[in-house]
């Protein structure tokens, strides 16, 4: 008995030590491998764990990066949502995060300006 969970405790340590290894530079990989396969659902939810790490480590240059990103790839996926990106980085700039003030502000005001490209490979007509 007192072997089993010895040996369940080890394992658990490695799991949990194998999910917090993640580095920034595996997750933008994972991203970049995700993305050039275009698969949007694996990218964004790859964004979306940088996210959440950046915010809890004020890491505010992969937030930024992974906030853009991760707009980039929605408004890919459905031009309709170019507002709702625009408002949602307009809203983060308004709330918390004063060293971000300003910055998703300003990328929110420079994308109500662009217009978003379709992905190369897919068409809607074709």
């Amino acid at each position: 008995m007192k072997k089993s969970v010895i040996l369940f405790t080890l394992m658990l340590i490695a799991v949990v030590r194998a999910s917090a290894a993640d580095t920034y530079t595996s997750l933008w990989q994972r991203f970049d491998k995700a993305a050039a396969a275009w698969q949007p659902r694996t990218a964004i939810a790859v964004l979306d764990k940088i996210i959440v790490r950046a915010t809890a480590e004020k890491a505010y240059g992969h937030l930024v990066k992974a906030q853009i990103a991760r707009g980039g790839l929605t408004i890919q996926i459905s031009p309709d949502s170019l507002d709702a990106v625009a408002a949602q980085m307009a809203h983060r700039s308004s709330n918390g995060m004063s060293e971000l003030k300003g910055i998703p502000l300003f990328l929110a005001n420079a994308c109500m300006n662009l217009k978003p490209t379709p992905h190369p490979e897919r068409s809607r007509y074709g």
